[in-house]
């Protein structure tokens, strides 16, 4: 909880798979509510990068959530999928970083 987003990003970025992110690109759009904080995430080349206070108008994808939303959801406080049944197979791998 205290690790800024910017380093929060790039914790996320070194445990990026490379073989398993080859040829894949997306590019998200991150706005936090409650810090009014906006970020990029960009996925290409195998690598994740992130650009602080922008947006970009053709993002595959924009994520709106509370700070501490997404600290719960790392801490995984948080099950999306009460009903198991419906939970996407790649939700536990993405959010334990094994995508």
């Amino acid at each position: 909880r205290a690790l800024p987003l910017d380093l929060y990003f790039d914790y996320l970025a070194v445990r990026i798979n490379g073989d398993k992110a080859a040829g894949k690109k997306i590019v998200l759009n991150w706005r936090f509510t409650d810090t009014q904080q906006n970020f990029v995430l960009n996925l290409e080349n195998s690598a994740l990068t992130h650009s602080a206070n922008t947006q970009d108008a053709h993002a595959d994808a924009t994520v709106s959530l509370s700070r501490t939303m997404l600290d719960e959801i790392s801490e995984l406080a948080i099950d999306f999928y009460k009903d198991k049944a419906a939970k996407p197979e790649w939700t536990d791998k993405f959010i334990k970083g094994n995508l």
